[in-house]
């Protein structure tokens, strides 16, 4: 995986593992589309696909571009369902939950939530998260200055190339630049492969801020510290 950047954007160019037949055919399921695990990284690609060493020209042909940015209107439909899709084919929200992950436009209107898109080169939108900060109705458990992600899903069609790992790199990027103490999130505890992600990134496990959405139904927290400047920019 090779990442490019822009001003609010980041472009993910990713190899896929085992070469398909034409570009329509779909990617081999993964575990879970919703807190799903990456792929381990591929040889470097530059920004055009070109190889830059180690893998033959079979392989370039299979090199899929990805751009990660905050959702465009027309995109936040798409984006919702994506997500609410993602949770409910892997059993991972209760059918009372699904509006709200389907309602992208709602969590990116709000105040210090921004919803973010991985979009493929055909303009099509296969994956998704959410970006949120302190002080958001959107933070579950954020505090001070930290940030929070949150509704991370990948499409069925696009699962087994990086992008959910990609769209956590980019919430921590933009953490980073922001000058954030830390980016939490919270995943269930069935989620390991998540987990071996999220642990893979440098996430820390910090039991202490477990907590429960409803009775009996625990959430495990992460979290990554980010050292960053103390100054905080205001959203655009």
């Amino acid at each position: 995986m090779t990442v490019h950047t822009r001003p609010g954007h980041l472009i993910v160019a990713v190899l896929s593992h085992s070469p398909r037949p034409h570009p329509g055919t779909p990617a081999p399921p993964a575990r879970s589309g919703a807190h799903r695990r990456a792929d381990p990284q591929p040889p470097h690609t530059d920004r055009t696909g070109d190889r830059i060493g180690g893998r033959s020209d079979r392989a370039e042909s299979n090199t899929v571009h990805i751009t990660i940015r905050e959702a465009l209107p027309r995109e936040l439909d798409a984006a919702g369902a994506l997500t609410a899709t993602a949770y409910q084919d892997e059993a991972l929200a209760e059918p009372t939950y699904l509006p709200r992950l389907r309602d992208a436009a709602a969590r990116h209107a709000a105040g210090g939530a921004w919803q973010l898109v991985a979009v493929d080169a055909d303009g099509t939108v296969v994956g998704a998260a959410v970006y949120t900060v302190a002080g958001s109705a959107f933070a579950d458990i954020a505090r001070d200055s930290e940030a929070e992600l949150r509704m991370l899903a990948t499409a069925k069609t696009a699962r087994g190339r990086g992008i959910g790992q990609a769209l956590v790199q980019h919430c921590l990027h933009r953490a980073r630049a922001e000058g954030r103490a830390a980016l939490v999130l919270s995943t269930k505890p069935e989620m390991a492969a998540a987990q071996r992600l999220y642990a893979r990134l440098g996430f820390e496990r910090i039991p202490e801020r477990d907590w429960e959405y409803a009775p009996g139904k625990a959430l495990l927290t992460f979290r990554l510290a980010l050292p960053g400047p103390p100054s905080l920019p205001g959203r655009d």
